[in-house]
């Protein structure tokens, strides 16, 4: 299974809604949507937030937030993930090429 993972910069403009488009290698196909956030991702104690989405076979079927939060009740910092409804989203064959509509985030493929 490989991950797609998405974090922000310090420069990030705080928007909570991400579009993520998928183009296969010559251009000529093209899927889009749009991931809708309750919060938009931070950085926080240096420790950025991190959209990730598990491709499994040539299918995108789930996306999460993983974000570091403080509990009062513990008195500790923890992750937790977010899951954020998406459709089922088939990859191309062969290579794909993702990119965002919006700056001053990182995208990284990790296996």
């Amino acid at each position: 299974m490989k991950f797609i993972k998405i974090k922000p910069t310090n420069n990030y403009s705080n928007e909570k809604r991400i579009k993520l488009f998928i183009k296969d290698k010559y251009y000529l196909n093209k899927v889009t949507f749009t991931l809708i956030l309750n919060y938009p991702l931070e950085i926080i104690n240096g420790i950025p937030d991190e959209l990730i989405i598990p491709v499994n076979n040539g299918i995108i079927n789930q996306a999460y937030i993983k974000r570091l939060i403080y509990r009062e009740s513990t008195n500790k910092e923890e992750i937790i993930k977010k899951y954020l409804d998406i459709p089922n989203i088939f990859l191309f064959k062969g290579v794909n090429y993702i990119y965002t509509n919006l700056e001053n985030l990182i995208i990284e493929i990790e296996e």
